[in-house]
């Protein structure tokens, strides 16, 4: 532990040096070893953590101990499940019952190949896409831009790389516009004046459903 914290001390000052150069500033550190570090002797710590702990001495000798539950802003980014809701089995189970688009393509003749599987570890059946022979769950249109938020939040990729993870794990139409549209439609404010309607009807209710994502990205 003590190793990966001072570890993530070196990289954070590393990687914003420019800006932290001729600067006071202080270290805040839910792990309290570290605040003895830089009293450290030489000959009682690793080569590598005396480089790391050198290094970060030319920025800085300032390090202070705060709780974990007082560390609010780095503990909530560590947890994505709290800064994006989920969007359980049970939440898209309903909104499938309730979406006349999906019963419309269930009775039409489409490239689709929707069947109600049952999910593993579940009593949850969904309508999903099989034409590859990996389930993907169909989402109905009031549930599209939560799960782009779900997903693009994680890392924030680019349009191409975004439509290909969720296509990967969901079957969500014109998904190549929908990641190209997606911020503007979470903020309407943002959007090009040309976009007098959306492509599709997205709502802005929390839910999520990344229990699924995890257990087929596996």
């Amino acid at each position: 532990m003590y190793d990966r914290e001072l570890l993530a001390i070196y990289e954070a000052v590393r990687y914003f040096h420019h800006l932290l150069e001729a600067r006071h500033f202080t270290i805040l550190t839910d792990h309290k070893p570290l605040t003895f570090a830089f009293h450290q002797k030489r000959d009682k710590c690793s080569p590598r953590q005396f480089n790391h702990v050198d290094f970060t001495l030319q920025f800085t000798t300032d390090i202070r101990h705060i709780s974990g539950q007082d560390n609010i802003v780095t503990d909530t980014l560590s947890r994505v499940e709290v800064i994006t809701a989920l969007v359980t089995h049970d939440v898209l189970a309903a909104a499938q019952a309730d979406n006349e688009e999906m019963w419309v393509l269930l009775v039409s003749t489409t490239a689709l190949q929707l069947q109600k599987i049952l999910i593993p570890g579940t009593s949850v059946k969904l309508y999903c896409d099989t034409p590859s022979g990996k389930p993907r769950p169909y989402i109905p249109a009031p549930l599209r831009l939560q799960i782009f938020k779900s997903l693009h939040s994680l890392s924030h990729p680019g349009i191409k790389a975004t439509a290909k993870l969720i296509s990967q794990h969901f079957m969500l139409p014109a998904i190549q516009k929908t990641a190209t549209l997606g911020p503007e439609l979470a903020d309407p404010a943002s959007a090009p004046k040309s976009l007098t309607t959306p492509p599709v009807q997205l709502a802005t209710s929390p839910s999520l459903l990344p229990a699924f994502y995890t257990s087929t990205s596996t």
